[in-house]
C-alpha cells in the first residue's frame, strides 16, 4: 500500500483511500523492549485537521513509552522492564484514539505520561524532578499502585531519576482516561469544510494553531524536530563560515549521538529529563567507540551491557553537553524551543583552570631542544615559535612568508586570518616581535632561502587536512616528545601555557600577556578604549625578558 507524503506534520501520512494513519520508526535502541520496526495506527478520519488533533496527542505518549524503554535498558531494571507488555500498549493507544474521535472535543494533552503498564492503564501526570530520594527495590517499582514516588537511581555519580504510576486497570465500559482533568474548549464551532464541522481545542505542547487574517482560513505550525533544528543550525554555521571542518565534524558526531539515543523527536519534547537521560547513557560510553572495531555494529545498549572498563572522561562529557548546549541556544533565539534545557548538566571539575595543562620545566626543555629534529622544518621551528612566541600550533604552521615582516624596526610574527588562514576568535590578530635567539638560530636566514626558491608558506612540506595545516605536527610531536622521556599530561600547547607563565613570573603586565597570546581583553577601558601597544614596546618589556635558562646549541642549516 502506498502512503503518501503531503505537506503535514511529521509521522502523520495518508493512504491512498484518504485515511490518515500515524506512523514512527521505533528507535534501533528499544527494539528489545518494544519489537517492532515501526509504530502504525490508523486514525480513522480522512480530516486533516482532526488528524492532527489526534497526533498531537500521540506524540507525548509514544515518546514518554520511548524514554522508559530506555531507562529499563541503560539501567538494567528487569522487573519494571517485565512491566512493559508491548500486546497491552496497543489497545490502549487504540483506545485513547478512539475516545478522541467519540469527543466532541478533543483533550488538550499538555504533558501526558507514558503508558507503563502491564494492561491498559490510567496514569498519572509526571513528577517533576528530584533527587536525593531512598531508591525503592525494583519488586516495589513493578507492584506500586494507588500512589506517585520517584526512585533515584545512581548511575557513575549521575542521578537518573524514574517515575512510578498509578496503575488501575480499566473495565471495557470505562474508555481511557488521560488522567487530567477536563478542559472546557475555547469555542464551539469554529468553521466548517464541506460536512466536517472543525472545533477549537486548547494549544497543545506540541502544535500551533493559527488563524490568519484572511476569511476562516486556517494554518497548522509544522512540528519542528531535532534534524530541523540541526539543519538550520548548520546552514547558519556554513553562510557565516564561522566554523573549521573538525569544529563541524565534532559537532555532527555529538548529535549523531543524540539521534541514535533518542531517534528524531520533536524539538518541544527535548526537556530536562531528556538531557538527564543522555548524559546517564554518555557517562557509560567508551571514548571513540564507533572507532573499536568491537564495538562498530553494536548498539548503544549494548555497548554499555559490556560495561566498558574505560569511559568518556569528565571533560569530554562536559564538551558533549556543550555543544547540544549550542544547538538549543540557537534554537531558542529563532523560535524553535522555549528553553534551552542543557544548561546546569555539566559535570562539576575537582581542579582549577590553570592545573588543567602542565608547563614544561627547565628539564624538560633541556631534553626536548638538546637534540631536536631536523628532518623537516617544521619539526625544527614549531616547537621553538611556540616556545619563545606562545602561538597556537594551528597559526604557527599556517604563517606565510609575508607574515614574517618588518614594523618598523622589528621583526614581527603577523598572526591573520587572510585568505585561508583561521584564528580561533577576533583577539588571535596581533603581531608578536620576534625573540633574539629565534633570528640567532637562523629563522630569518631560512626564509630568505625560502623566497628565493618561490615559495610562498614558512612550511611548504605540510598539506592542509581536516584539523588545519598543524595536524601532522601534532602528531609528530607526541611520539617525538615521549621518545625523550615526557609522558602525558604535556602536550604541543604547553609550550603556550610554559611562555605565559614565564611571562608572568617576570611581572610583565598583564595587558601586555595578553596582546601577546592573543586572549581577549576583559575590560571596557583597556579593551576597547585601550589602543594597542606597540612592538617596539613589546619586544622591550616581553619578549626580551625571556630567558629560559636553556641552551641551544643547534642551528637549522638547509
Amino acid at each position: 500500500m502506498a502512503f503518501s507524503r503531503f505537506n503535514a506534520p511529521e509521522y502523520l501520512q495518508q493512504t491512498p483511500t484518504g485515511l490518515f494513519i500515524f506512523r514512527m520508526r521505533v528507535p534501533l535502541d528499544c527494539r528489545s523492549i518494544i519489537p517492532q520496526r515501526e509504530l502504525k495506527y490508523s486514525l480513522k478520519t480522512r480530516c486533516v485537521y482532526t488528524a492532527r488533533k489526534h497526533l498531537a496527542s500521540l506524540l507525548p505518549v509514544v515518546q514518554g513509552l520511548f524514554e522508559d524503554a530506555r531507562r529499563c535498558i541503560y539501567c538494567d531494571n528487569k522487573a519494571v522492564a517485565e512491566t512493559l507488555q508491548w500486546p497491552s500498549i496497543t489497545p490502549a493507544i487504540k483506545g485513547m484514539i478512539k475516545q478522541a474521535r467519540l469527543s466532541s472535543v478533543t483533550q488538550s494533552f499538555l504533558r501526558l505520561p507514558p503508558l507503563l503498564v502491564s494492561s491498559a492503564i490510567e496514569a498519572t501526570d509526571r513528577p517533576t524532578e528530584t533527587s536525593n530520594v531512598s531508591p525503592a527495590t525494583l519488586s516495589q517499582v513493578a507492584t506500586a499502585k494507588d500512589q506517585g514516588q520517584v526512585n533515584s537511581v545512581e548511575t557513575k555519580g549521575i542521578s537518573v531519576t524514574k517515575s512510578v504510576y498509578t496503575i488501575r486497570r480499566r473495565s471495557a465500559e470505562t474508555p481511557y482516561s488521560t488522567g487530567l482533568p477536563e478542559t472546557k474548549p475555547l469555542s464551539t464551532k469554529v468553521y466548517t469544510e464541506g460536512n466536517q464541522t472543525i472545533e477549537n481545542s486548547p494549544t497543545t505542547l506540541f502544535t500551533a494553531k493559527k488563524t490568519t487574517a484572511i476569511g476562516s482560513h486556517r494554518t497548522a505550525a509544522k512540528i519542528f524536530t531535532f534534524t530541523d533544528i540541526q539543519d538550520a543550525f548548520f546552514k547558519e554555521k556554513e553562510v557565516a563560515q564561522a566554523w573549521r571542518e573538525k569544529t563541524e565534524e565534532d559537532h555532527k558526531a555529538v548529535f549523531n549521538l543524540f539521534l541514535e539515543i533518542f531517534g528524531d523527536i520533536p524539538a518541544d519534547a527535548i526537556d530536562k529529563g531528556i538531557m538527564r537521560d543522555f548524559k546517564a547513557v554518555i557517562v557509560q560510553l567508551p571514548p571513540n567507540m564507533r572507532k573499536i572495531p568491537k564495538f562498530t555494529t553494536k548498539s548503544i545498549a549494548e555497548i554499555i551491557a559490556t560495561k566498558p572498563k574505560k569511559t568518556l572522561s569528565a571533560h569530554t562529557v562536559n564538551k558533549y553537553i556543550s555543544r547540544l548546549s549550542n544547538l538549543f541556544s540557537f534554537a531558542v533565539s529563532h523560535g524553535y524551543m522555549q528553553v534551552n534545557p542543557a544548561g546546569g548538566f555539566k559535570v562539576k571539575l575537582h581542579s582549577r583552570p590553570d592545573e588543567e595543562r602542565e608547563a614544561y620545566t627547565i628539564e624538560d626543555l633541556q631534553k626536548l631542544f638538546d637534540t631536536p629534529d631536523t628532518s623537516q622544518p617544521s619539526r625544527y621551528w614549531a616547537p621553538l615559535i611556540a616556545l619563545y612566541a606562545g602561538c597556537r600550533l594551528e597559526e604557527i604552521c599556517q604563517l606565510h612568508l609575508e607574515d614574517i615582516r618588518q614594523e618598523g624596526d622589528v621583526w614581527v610574527f603577523d598572526i591573520n586570518n587572510r585568505g585561508e588562514k583561521v584564528l580561533k576568535n577576533l583577539s588571535s590578530v596581533r603581531l608578536v616581535p620576534i625573540h633574539p635567539q629565534l633570528v640567532d638560530l637562523g629563522l630569518l636566514k631560512y626564509t630568505e632561502q625560502l623566497k628565493a626558491r618561490g615559495e610562498t608558506r614558512l612550511f611548504p612540506e605540510l598539506r592542509r587536512r581536516r584539523d588545519g595545516y598543524g595536524q601532522m605536527v601534532g602528531r609528530w610531536f607526541q611520539y617525538f616528545k615521549k621518545l625523550r622521556g615526557i609522558g602525558q599530561g604535556k602536550t604541543f600547547h604547553s609550550f603556550r601555557h610554559t611562555f605565559i607563565t614565564h611571562l608572568k613570573h617576570k611581572q610583565v603586565d598583564p595587558f601586555m600577556i595578553h596582546e601577546l597570546d592573543g586572549h581577549t581583553i576583559n575590560s571596557e577601558t583597556m579593551g576597547r578604549y585601550g589602543k594597542r601597544y606597540t612592538p617596539e614596546i613589546l619586544l622591550r618589556e616581553a619578549i626580551e625578558k625571556i630567558d629560559y635558562g636553556i641552551e641551544l646549541n643547534v642551528a637549522y642549516q638547509r
